[in-house]
């Protein structure tokens, strides 16, 4: 019983004795004694630099805020300081744009004139820090489209950083920018990044050996962001245990990509829409969830990404490989040729509400992304993409800044992949709100793609829940299907297609392929779909066009059999020969017959044929006072009034 109590005492006795040895600390050197005023008035930036330089001078230690408000500019850190906040304590910026020029060429982030000066400053220190559970607060809004604007903390070259416990508001721009610093811990922060344009909660530039865990933050501009301005990398970063609230991107890589990003971890996150309903960026649902970007060149290499939940964002997954080779002449840096994107793991996925736009993964002609693993990830979008829209051709856009709504509407609502080389989905499933009637994922110039256990929903009208377009070196195994109209589309000259251990007996369509499309390049086994061979699983081809012309394939020489009444065809229906003209509604059913072997039977159904608007032209190729105009309609028995 008496080791008990003893062992009950033990946390109140460690409380009590570090609070004495803490008392008694000459360390600490408290802002008040050296003539800072708490009253929220007075301009205290002298007196409170005089706390900072004396605890340098003296070997370092704690520069202590009690309770108050203290108004300030610049702070320049000096090594093995740091400040501590008590509870109730606020460091509150200067509205004066003068009380921030100190060392400005020195905090300037490489690439953004408006964006110069900061609160707390550190240029080449070790060992320093800003702890407590105080708050700094940049009034941020004062210094709406001005230039200058300071960042609330500006580390550059430090080593051994520590932020702990405090909370940020209201920055100028950025809330916090750490530039080529090696050794920084950001831990249990909150943050709440709106006071003008640019405000980010943290940004990690060309540094290395960063933890970040623990934030708590809402961002007008991008959430937790990692760039590389210049040469160097960013490299060895933790990230993990944060709610983000973000209006913009949540975790990002980019889009300076100069140098690039190595060995990055991110976990344990919850990401979701900003609290405001206006601010100067992004949109009120937010943009990318986890955005990957490489566009200026550099490297993107051994990136993990894990135990993600995500809330109403435009895209859960942006990665994208471009050429935007963005170069700053007066700072010696040269245009790059494009960068790269290799080994990226993403999973253990959970988005609802995702908009309508879709995930992308996007590489260059000539340039893919390599090495993508998607896995165990389940995705709800809200749905009401078109049939048109899943047919649209997207341009490449390389040169351009990158944004996950950079290409629109994606023509597939899940995923749209296209310049990839070795990529993996497992375990996934896509899942909608309101009816989506393009595919769930689209597949272009992709190779080595491999797909395990993937389902989605579709309209019976989709062309399929996967298409794959000039795509090669594909396998797709232990898929389930739920009940579908169309699983799998192939388009374009893709081949080195494998199908195998797959059960597909609920999808009435399980495999479709255009001309384009080789027999010998599909290799179908061990699926269960009720018919034993390649040829029982295909189907007839069916497609009508603006015109009412209605054309029917089937690889090979085999015969094929139509009816236009819904009925079941077979050897005695009619024998198809060449396109004809179908304007009524109706469900054609189509089935090819080789010898003693029959196909799956096609069954489109088509609704009356709207007729196209006329065409009104001149009747001669020049132009008369008198002009003779001639009325045409190209469908078939159509009269114009």
């Amino acid at each position: 019983m008496s080791n008990i109590k003893i062992s009950h005492m033990l946390p109140m006795l460690f409380f009590l004795f570090s609070t004495l040895i803490y008392a008694g600390n000459k360390s600490i050197y408290n802002v008040i004694d050296y003539g800072a005023k708490a009253d929220g008035k007075t301009l205290s930036t002298k007196a409170i630099q005089r706390a900072i330089d004396v605890c340098a001078e003296k070997g370092g230690g704690t520069v202590e805020f009690p309770a108050g408000t203290y108004l300030s500019g610049t702070l320049v850190m000096q090594d093995n300081v740091i400040l501590h906040l008590q509870p109730g304590s606020k460091i509150l910026g200067s509205k004066n744009i003068d009380d921030y020029r100190v060392n400005l060429k020195s905090v300037s982030n490489n690439k953004q004139a408006d964006i110069n000066g900061a609160l707390i400053l550190g240029i080449n220190k070790k060992n320093i820090g800003i702890t407590g559970l105080g708050t700094i607060d940049g009034q941020g809004k004062n210094f709406y489209r001005k230039l200058n604007r300071p960042v609330l903390v500006f580390f550059n070259g430090c080593k051994d950083v520590t932020i702990q416990g405090i909370t940020f508001q209201h920055p100028a721009s950025w809330t916090q920018h750490y530039l080529r610093c090696d050794g920084v811990t950001i831990r249990d922060i909150k943050i709440f990044a709106h006071g003008g344009e640019n405000n980010d909660m943290v940004d990690i530039n060309q540094s290395r050996n960063v933890v970040i865990t623990g934030i708590d933050g809402d961002s007008d501009d991008d959430g937790i962001t990692l760039k590389s301005t210049a040469d160097g990398l960013v490299e060895k970063v933790v990230i993990s245990d944060c709610n983000i609230r973000t209006r913009t991107n949540a975790i990002k890589m980019g889009t300076e990509s100069y140098g690039g990003f190595r060995d990055i971890a991110i976990t344990n996150c919850t990401i979701s829409p900003s609290v405001t309903e206006t601010g100067f960026s992004g949109e009120r649902e937010g943009l990318a969830g986890i955005a990957l970007e490489i566009v200026d060149g550099g490297i993107m290499e051994n990136i993990a990404v894990s135990n993600i939940v995500m809330e109403e964002t435009t895209s859960p997954i942006f990665i994208r490989l471009g050429n935007r080779a963005r170069n700053y002449p007066k700072l010696g840096l040269e245009s790059k040729p494009i960068g790269s994107i290799n080994n990226v793991k993403i999973s253990n996925i959970i988005a609802r509400n995702a908009s309508k736009t879709g995930c992308s993964i996007v590489g260059e002609i000539g340039h893919p992304v390599k090495n993508v693993t998607i896995s165990n990830v389940k995705i709800n979008f809200k749905g009401g993409g078109t049939l048109e829209e899943g047919f649209a051709e997207k341009p490449e856009l390389v040169k351009e800044y990158p944004e996950c709504t950079q290409l629109g509407i994606l023509p597939a609502y899940g995923f749209f992949v296209r310049h990839v080389d070795g990529i993996t989905f497992r375990d996934v499933e896509l899942t909608y709100d309101k009816a989506e009637h393009r595919p769930a994922m689209l597949f272009n110039d992709v190779q080595n793609l491999k797909i395990f256990n993937f389902d989605a929903q579709i309209a019976d009208d989709a062309r399929g829940k996967i298409v794959l377009q000039n795509s090669d070196h594909v396998f797709i195994n232990a898929c389930s299907p739920k009940a579908a109209k169309r699983f799998l589309r192939i388009e374009r000259k893709s081949r080195d297609i494998y199908i195998a251990g797959n059960n597909l007996n609920a999808v009435k369509k399980p495999i479709s392929i255009d001309e384009s499309i080789k027999t010998s390049d599909l290799h179908v086994e061990s699926n269960l779909t009720g018919k034993s061979t390649l040829f029982g699983i295909l189907q007839p081809n069916i497609k009508r066009d603006s015109l009412g012309v209605v054309t029917i394939y089937y690889p090979g020489n085999a015969a094929v059999y139509y009816t236009t009444d819904g009925s079941e065809p077979n050897k005695r229906s009619k024998k198809y020969t060449k396109p004809f003209t179908q304007i009524a509604a109706c469900t054609i059913k189509a089935v090819a017959v080789n010898d003693n072997q029959i196909s799956g039977t096609a069954s489109e159904e088509f609704r009356t044929l709207s007729a196209l608007p006329p065409v009104i032209s001149p009747k001669d190729q020049f132009f008369n006072k008198k002009i003779e105009v001639i009325l045409t309609s190209h469908t078939k028995g159509a009269r114009i009034y």
